[in-house]
């Protein structure tokens, strides 16, 4: 990886923990106001039968109730020392697959987007959190058996879901323009 290239994946890493800041913020937001995505289970259905209900292409490895995230940890856990984490251990790697995934989705942000003088932030920034929130969160989630297929999933859910990618990609689009200046 070039200089610039590397530079480039840095800037995106650094500046998406002022994205997943934010994401983290909103989430918390909504579940003040009443969301429909209760916490510690963002993948609960208030619906049933629907035909999309399950896409999972290797089965289902989530457990009922049980966040993608920490769904991930605690499958890599298992692998590595042959027994479930307990609660709290599976907590916390959830949060590192969480953070984890965030400076490197970041990084991928920084490398894809072209240095360039205009102000293409705020754009750039939405149009990857909605590109992060339907290849990611929507398809390759649920395709992965991580979640339940988007018909078991409430419409609220999944606009919430959105909501917090487009805020993910705001922040990390606009915190990438500003280390521009610096790194």
């Amino acid at each position: 990886m070039g200089n610039g290239l590397g530079r480039a994946v840095l800037r995106g890493s650094l500046a998406s923990v002022a994205g997943i800041l934010a994401m983290d913020a909103f989430f918390r937001r909504i579940r003040r106001v009443g969301s429909a995505r209760p916490a510690g289970d963002h993948r609960r259905s208030n619906r049933a039968g629907g035909r999309l209900d399950d896409i999972s292409l290797v089965g289902r490895r989530a457990r009922e109730g049980e966040p993608s995230t920490e769904a991930v940890g605690r499958l890599a856990y298992r692998a590595v020392k042959g027994e479930d984490p307990t609660e709290p251990t599976r907590r916390r790697l959830g949060k590192a697959v969480h953070w984890g995934y965030g400076m490197a989705v970041g990084g991928l942000y920084g490398l894809l987007r072209p240095d360039r003088e205009d102000d293409g932030a705020v754009g750039d920034g939405l149009g990857y959190g909605t590109a992060l929130w339907l290849f990611g969160d929507e398809l390759a989630v649920p395709l992965l058996g991580l979640a339940k297929g988007p018909t078991a999933v409430s419409t609220r859910t999944h606009a919430e879901a959105l909501g917090a990618h487009l805020v993910y990609g705001l922040a990390t689009a606009t915190a990438t323009k500003a280390l521009r200046r610096v790194l």
